[in-house]
């Protein structure tokens, strides 16, 4: 199955505001934000997680100087989808990231999520054109069959309880087009349901071939035994069973052909 999108892994440095190397509980679901700085580049977001030491170095040393209380910035999502549809890769999906930390929860997180949202959240950040938020349909397209992709590898059923909008798990506006427009969630969500199963069709489509090439391959290999055994008017019916064996996988359906001669010939 052709993936639609392009992956650029990029790992953050480790470090104690946006890779702190601390491991996940499990992957519960994923969690969709906004990067809340528009016509920015994914990549662009990236190095502001990764940069996050020098910038809260400079902010307190400048809070240092003028009198002011200073309060470090934490923060970082394992992937970020990019105005063109591509996916960075920020963080490895059994390290934590920083995306949805808060000192209080709505309920469903106590319920869902032990409370701890931050480890068993996978968390996407999702690049915007403008302020409005809205994702492009570019990159609404990559959203929409990336979380699919997530949600078949970790194994959960695309539904509320296993994607969810930060807003969702503290109340933030984030991302902010999606909380804004619920009905536009609501069909965002549906979309990535839909894919879903398309996209678990396809690979069972995909399993039935493989096998049932491997069954048809395999009878017509015993189809070639049998008749190399057998022979007309004291002649063997196959001499060269190697030969015939090899071309099994040929367009034409070799495999149908020698043991319909097997069986007409018991």
């Amino acid at each position: 199955m052709t993936r639609e999108y392009e992956i650029t892994v990029a790992y953050l440095d480790p470090n104690p505001y946006s890779r702190p190397q601390s491991k996940m509980k499990d992957i519960k679901g994923v969690a969709l934000h906004w990067v809340g700085n528009a016509n920015s580049t994914a990549m662009n977001n990236r190095n502001y997680f990764n940069n996050l030491p020098i910038h809260n170095k400079n902010n307190r040393e400048k809070a240092q100087r003028e009198g002011k209380s200073f309060s470090p910035r934490y923060a970082s999502s394992h992937e970020i989808i990019g105005l063109k549809g591509e996916v960075v890769i920020c963080l490895p999906k059994n390290e934590v990231a920083y995306h949805v930390g808060a000192k209080s929860y709505k309920p469903r997180v106590k319920t869902l999520l032990n409370n701890s949202p931050n480890r068993y959240l996978y968390g996407i950040e999702v690049c915007h054109p403008d302020w409005t938020g809205k994702y492009s349909s570019v990159t609404y397209k990559t959203v929409v069959n990336r979380v699919a992709d997530l949600m078949i590898e970790f194994d959960l059923v695309p539904s509320r309880d296993t994607i969810w909008r930060h807003y969702d798990v503290t109340g933030k506006d984030c991302p902010r087009y999606y909380v804004q427009n619920p009905k536009e969630w609501d069909k965002l969500v549906n979309d990535i349901v839909k894919r879903y199963y398309e996209k678990i069709n396809e690979k069972v489509e995909e399993v039935i071939k493989v096998e049932l090439a491997k069954w048809q391959e395999e009878m017509g290999k015993k189809a070639v035994e049998n008749l190399s055994q057998k022979k007309v008017n004291g002649e063997l019916i196959v001499n060269n069973p190697e030969t015939w064996s090899k071309s099994l996988g040929e367009p034409t359906p070799q495999w149908l052909f020698w043991s319909i001669i097997d069986r007409i010939t018991k």
